[in-house]
């Protein structure tokens, strides 16, 4: 039995954790970030979390995350570098991106990805999801609880 409280206990510190850190948090030098898209495929697929750092400089070859000209939040590769101007491409595109991104417009680099749990962090952020990170964990407890006081009292 204690193992099996020791892995929910693990387990829900670290649904919460990345739920308070995937808020930017300001305090950690990294940005996390869910994929939407298939456009990086097949390196970073739909539901990765990736993890982005910011760099002094970016070099060809480089995965980087920006925002562009309307604002999106786009992770693509550098396929070319002149001078402060990056040309980008999805590496499941066919065609690069249409404009040329600067520094100023790059969050970071991906530095690494975590496959699959953005499924389970954008579950948590419904309501439904909420209400099962809290209520699962309580009737959990709960149950635990009452099957002790049974045992305590048949002793």
């Amino acid at each position: 039995m204690k193992i099996v409280e020791a892995f929910f206990a693990v387990a829900y510190l670290t649904i919460i954790l990345f739920l308070v850190v995937t808020k930017n948090a300001s305090f950690i030098p990294y940005n996390f970030y869910i994929v939407q898209s298939g456009s990086m495929e097949p390196v970073i697929k739909i539901a990765d979390m990736i993890v982005v750092s910011k760099q002094n400089d970016y070099y060809l070859n480089d995965i980087v995350t920006y925002k562009d000209l309307n604002q999106s939040i786009v992770t693509h590769r550098i396929i070319n570098k002149e001078n402060n101007e990056f040309t980008t491409k999805g590496d499941a595109n066919r065609d690069q991106d249409r404009e040329q991104i600067n520094k100023n417009q790059i969050l970071g680099k991906v530095i690494f990805k975590i496959p699959f749990i953005g499924y389970l962090l954008n579950f948590l952020q419904t309501k439904i999801g909420l209400a099962l990170l809290v209520f699962v964990p309580a009737i959990y407890i709960a149950i635990f609880e009452i099957t002790k006081l049974k045992n305590e009292k048949h002793k």
